[in-house]
């Protein structure tokens, strides 16, 4: 996909990024001359015209097919360059939303800026893989949250000052509950956290009052300020534990993870001094602040099923290093 600056209006991004990570994906564009791992790209398409035209087109035997983790990929090379004019067409005046990548489109800026400045001008494209945003195979799956590192972590003294704010309740069944009761919330439409640390109890955290965030924060857009994570880190983050911006920026107090074991196994053997579990924001939600020229805060989207890396190359000098055919077999 060709790239284009975010001011465009075309390419629209929906999460903060940190500069460290952007360096070492630059050093890393340097040193290849390569997109070794494509972005993940959404588009709409309510006349299911692209949708189509890939069914029509994988109909037959796929070059490749891989099976890792439990998710099958399969690969089809098209040459057809009717076919792929009309994909293009499809294309021309529709949006992209980043859905994961935002630090590897945002090199590639980088990047192709750089080739411009060394006349070099092979950098103009980027690798991308683009899934209809509607389509039902498509799952947007929690990234929980992992405080470690605070010097005056307390408790008794966080669950007190979130009573102010929510509904405060110690749940006497197993904290392997927690993914059950957090989805029953979700499909409920709730404003709802859970907080573990580590021992035979969990807590259930559910927002008093729903107008809260529009106090909070009057600036930003609707569709921001309704989001479960907003909420997460504006009150309690940094309003009661006060991991600010900067303190996110440099890593210090907070890390991530989309699997629950691993955070339940965090908070049990004192990795972390608690941990938040959250709901996935709806896709909707994430189109609506990306068109508000919003960003949500770092690592809130894992989307799924991921391409898989390594099934496609994309070299961003004028000759291939991967094969001897000619070039104009992969141009498209």
């Amino acid at each position: 996909m060709k790239l284009s600056d975010f001011s465009e209006k075309i390419v629209l991004p929906h999460e903060n990024t940190l500069d460290e990570a952007k360096l070492d994906r630059f050093r890393l564009m340097q040193a290849t001359g390569c997109n070794i791992s494509p972005i993940y790209g959404l588009y709409a398409d309510p006349e299911r015209e692209t949708r189509e035209r890939i069914e029509r087109l994988s109909s037959d035997t796929p070059r490749s097919t891989c099976t890792v983790d439990g998710v099958t990929h399969r690969l089809w090379v098209i040459n057809d360059r009717l076919a792929i004019g009309a994909l293009c067409e499809d294309f021309r005046n529709r949006k992209i939303y980043i859905a994961d990548g935002h630090h590897r489109y945002e090199t590639a800026l980088r990047y192709r800026n750089w080739c411009r400045e060394q006349g070099l001008p092979e950098a103009e494209y980027v690798l991308i893989g683009l899934a209809d945003l509607n389509h039902s195979g498509l799952a947007v799956l929690p990234i929980h949250r992992l405080v470690h590192g605070l010097n005056s972590f307390d408790e008794k003294e966080l669950l007190k000052r979130c009573a102010t704010v929510f509904q405060v309740y110690e749940m006497d069944t197993p904290p392997e509950y927690i993914e059950t009761n957090m989805d029953a919330l979700h499909r409920q439409g709730k404003k709802a956290f859970a907080y573990y640390s580590g021992g035979k109890t969990w807590h259930l955290l559910l927002l008093k009052d729903e107008t809260l965030m529009d106090r909070l924060c009057p600036k930003e857009s609707p569709a921001t300020r309704n989001l479960n994570v907003s909420l997460l880190h504006k009150v309690i983050l940094e309003g009661m534990l006060g991991i600010d911006a900067e303190k996110l920026a440099k890593q210090t107090h907070l890390t991530y993870t989309h699997d629950f074991s691993e955070a339940l196994a965090s908070a049990r053997s004192g990795a972390c001094q608690c941990a938040f579990f959250v709901n996935p924001a709806r896709i909707k939600e994430i189109c609506e602040v990306a068109d508000a020229g919003e960003k949500m805060p770092q690592k809130s989207t894992w989307f799924y099923p991921k391409l898989f890396t390594g099934l496609a190359f994309h070299p961003l000098e004028s000759t291939t290093l991967f094969s001897q055919e000619p070039l104009s077999h992969y141009e498209s």
